[in-house]
């Protein structure tokens, strides 16, 4: 009988290392998870502001469709398409002109960003 820690790995050089081996070699130690995308403005993984606090609502700033995208691991399109027609949402578009086509971009409140979030969370 075998136990987990006494099995073998093969590595991508092709050689075989026990399970206990791998814990102590100098580049697992040095790893350290890359939480950049997890993290929202205030630094907090994968969560978004505290909304149950009282804001003053200038002080809030408005999230880019980049870094919601960015903070819960989605493309900016992605984001852009759940938010179009969500309320709450401040649209900003430029006109369409002989040579130039419409823009529309959106900035999402974090007020807005967590509603939506509660709202599509399986619970």
């Amino acid at each position: 009988m075998t136990t987990a820690t006494k099995e073998t790995f093969k590595t991508w050089g092709g050689r075989e290392v026990s399970f206990e081996k791998l814990l102590r070699e100098p580049k697992f130690l040095a790893w350290r998870p890359d939480h950049s995308r997890a993290r929202d403005l205030d630094g907090n993984l994968g969560l978004m502001p505290d909304t149950s606090k009282p804001v003053l609502a200038e002080a809030e700033s408005d999230y880019t469709c980049a870094q919601l995208g960015r903070f819960w691991g989605w493309h900016r399109d992605t984001i852009f398409k759940f938010f179009e027609n969500y309320p709450g949402v401040i649209k900003v578009q430029s006109l369409e002109t002989k040579s130039k086509r419409a823009y529309t971009s959106i900035r999402i409140p974090p007020a807005v960003a967590a509603r939506w979030r509660r709202e599509h969370t399986v619970k």
